[in-house]
């Protein structure tokens, strides 16, 4: 039976690196014993499946929002994480966040200089993540095109990313299903999504017998702790980025990487559209 680690204060970078680590076991054992009594609950032994998602993008932008996420085996991810981890510390990193790595700000100022080294850390990130992949999952929505909606659908939409949230769960509910396995959701903890998500998600549960029955639970968290969120953050990035290659050419890191997660399974290719009928939690959703 897992144990739940008691997280001491460690000081130093050292101390920092094994706390996170610590921190990092935790949550994926909680994570386990979750999938463990959900499936004694339902009188078997259920496998688990975990969404982790992402965002990308503003609806202020001129361009376009993406909202991303993988699925994954529940129990896999506390090697995968444990994984990355090391790798991090190796370089002196504490997380990844895709806007750092391409602007050298944050975990990354001062690696301008190394480039090279930059790039095979990233690939070699993600080839961990991929060994635990089950698929990754993807929806774009411009924003113009959102923006041009009637006033009383945009009122209902809110914002293009809670669209992208009920395109990527309704694929990843399906997966699920597929594989006859539950799902855990996980996301990022903004402030400006989390709200409105968790109720979206319940909205979803309500209306969707199918999505009530596949999602056992929904869980915000501070991505630097979650390697799996961290996944997801550079996932979405680099679908976002690759959709804009047609108005300003991407680093070339991320062609790199969106040919390595091409390797696994993706869905959700192509802009996401609302009919004229359209709302959240209605279903109504094409990927042209």
């Amino acid at each position: 039976m897992p144990v739940i680690e008691a997280v001491s204060k460690e000081s130093g970078k050292d101390g920092r690196a094994a706390r996170r680590r610590k921190i990092i076991k935790s949550v994926m054992y909680t994570a386990e014993c979750f999938a463990r009594i959900s499936g004694k609950e339902k009188g078997n032994q259920m496998g688990m499946l975990v969404a982790s998602c992402d965002e990308s993008g503003k609806l202020a932008d001129p361009s376009c929002v993406t909202f991303a996420g993988w699925l994954a085996d529940i129990t896999k991810l506390n090697a995968m994480s444990q994984n990355r981890d090391e790798l991090l510390d190796s370089k002196g990193l504490a997380y990844i966040k895709m806007s750092e790595v391409l602007s050298f700000r944050g975990e990354f100022s001062g690696w301008r200089d190394r480039i090279e080294e930059r790039d095979r850390l990233l690939l070699d990130l993600i080839c961990i993540s991929r060994e635990a992949a089950v698929c990754f999952v993807a929806a774009t929505m411009p924003c113009e095109q959102f923006k041009s909606l009637p006033n009383v659908h945009r009122a209902e939409l809110v914002n293009p990313q809670y669209c992208g949230f009920e395109t990527c769960i309704d694929i990843m509910v399906s997966h699920a299903i597929k594989r006859n396995q539950q799902l855990q959701i996980w996301c990022d903890s903004t402030e400006e999504y989390a709200e409105t998500c968790i109720k979206l998600y319940r909205k979803l549960r309500m209306q969707n017998q199918t999505v009530r029955d596949t999602c056992v639970s929904i869980t915000f968290g501070e991505d630097q702790h979650f390697p799996p969120l961290q996944a997801a953050d550079v996932w979405a990035s680099c679908v976002r980025l690759d959709y804009l290659r047609s108005v300003k050419t991407p680093d070339p890191l991320v062609a790199q990487l969106m040919e390595l997660f091409g390797q696994n399974r993706w869905f959700g290719s192509g802009f996401m559209t609302y009919g004229p009928d359209s709302g959240l939690g209605g279903g109504i959703i094409s990927l042209s």
